[in-house]
């Protein structure tokens, strides 16, 4: 039966009408997601900045930076969109516990989220 819906909206739809998702079919034309991102480091470089490296992804056109200062953010947050594998964020609290996530993202969709890494930013100097 599901064949049979696939060959009618073949027939019905463009290979990109986003019509598509709306059975629970991925659009023929889409492009495929990118692959989680892998070999994530984070590096405090200040009492208020870290910088994020991580391996390329494959068919990804841009990446998300996320993070979570632990007992201050509930849920992470994006702070960047980068098109290359590194990123600097600044204004962090210092002495704070900082989780790190990246994803890639296409026109296909996002990735799923890479593991967690755990950074504590430098402590203030008095």
């Amino acid at each position: 039966m599901l064949r049979g819906l696939v060959k009618e909206l073949s027939l019905t739809l463009t290979l990109d009408d986003g019509r598509w998702t709306a059975f629970g079919f991925n659009a023929p034309a889409a492009k495929e997601r990118p692959e989680t991102p892998t070999n994530v480091t984070a590096v405090s470089v200040a009492e208020n900045a870290m910088a994020v490296q991580w391996d390329k992804a494959p068919r990804a056109e841009y990446y998300r930076v996320r993070i979570k200062v632990v007992g201050v953010d509930e849920e992470p947050k994006v702070v960047g969109t980068p098109s290359d594998t590194d990123f600097m964020f600044e204004e962090l609290p210092a002495d704070a516990v900082v989780e790190v996530t990246i994803s890639a993202v296409n026109k296909g969709g996002e990735s799923a989220l890479s593991e967690v890494v755990m950074v504590r930013t430098k402590p203030q100097f008095e």
